[in-house]
């Protein structure tokens, strides 16, 4: 088998109206796909893709944490979401390895049904290269 990429993380979405408007219209996304006959929408984040699914969320027992957009500038991203009435509960902040220095800047606000979405702006390489704490020989 030969994993090509990922291609698409799927979201489930109580009203589904509500959900995909935000998707398309507050975060700006362009719906890219559907399958005829169903609430089943595409959006297009950059290299990956949202599908958003009508249907009531199953519980949640396994590693859903949240899903990040990456930007250029948090700042203004920031506030250009801030200017369409959405709230951060992590507002912009860096994040620094041991010696200091900024490796990434991050915020973290939710969509309409709770599920949370971050920005993230990197700062030098693309994922950070730190060392996790515990590591596999």
């Amino acid at each position: 088998m030969a994993i090509t990429g990922t291609h698409h993380v799927a979201l489930k979405a109580n009203d589904f109206l509500a959900l995909r408007g935000f998707y398309r219209d507050t975060l700006g996304l362009a719906e890219v796909g559907a399958f005829d006959g169903t609430n089943i929408v595409f959006f297009q984040a950059g290299d990956s893709v949202i599908e958003l699914i009508e249907g009531a969320p199953a519980a949640v027992s396994g590693g859903f944490a949240h899903f990040a957009f990456e930007v250029d500038d948090i700042t203004e991203s920031a506030a250009d979401l801030e200017r369409s009435g959405i709230s951060f509960h992590v507002p912009p902040k860096p994040i620094t390895n041991p010696a200091g220095d900024t490796v990434c800047w991050v915020a973290f606000f939710r969509d309409p049904e709770g599920n949370e979405l971050e920005l993230f702006q990197p700062v030098g390489d693309r994922y950070p290269q730190g060392t996790p704490t515990v590591d596999q020989a």
